[in-house]
């Protein structure tokens, strides 16, 4: 996968402890769940496309980048993802719970997905 090579390159680390921090990010802010309902989406014009497809390409980015800070920040502990979302404590514990419901509470559409992108952006900047 050329995100998983990518976070490696990026958080100097080898390709499997990358894909495991990939995967664990994965799993911690349930992103398949969220691509996959953003596949169901069917935006009726040319602009909720825009957005759909800027939504999707931020949440990427941003698990690349949380990734790439657990790596870089905790690359010696046991799991690096879950020493990232210690260290994050009460600030990252308010995103991924407002995560769960934009992404439990009905439906994903565009609006959901693009706040859902701005909250997975922010992480990065930890």
């Amino acid at each position: 996968i050329p995100d998983i090579a990518l976070t490696a390159r990026t958080a100097n680390a080898d390709i499997v402890s990358a894909a495991r921090a990939f995967f664990a990010v994965s799993d911690a802010f349930r992103i398949p769940r969220v691509e996959e309902a953003a596949r169901s989406i069917m935006p009726p014009d040319y602009y909720d496309q825009l957005a759909l497809s800027r939504a999707t390409d931020t949440i990427g980015a941003a698990r690349r980048g949380i990734a790439v800070a657990a790596l870089t920040a905790h690359g010696q502990a046991v799991d690096p993802v879950a020493a990232w979302l210690e260290a994050g404590g009460e600030q990252v514990g308010r995103i991924r719970e407002r995560l769960q419901a934009l992404t439990e509470a009905g439906d994903i559409t565009v609006s959901r997905l693009s706040v859902a992108s701005g909250l997975m952006s922010d992480l990065t900047g930890m």
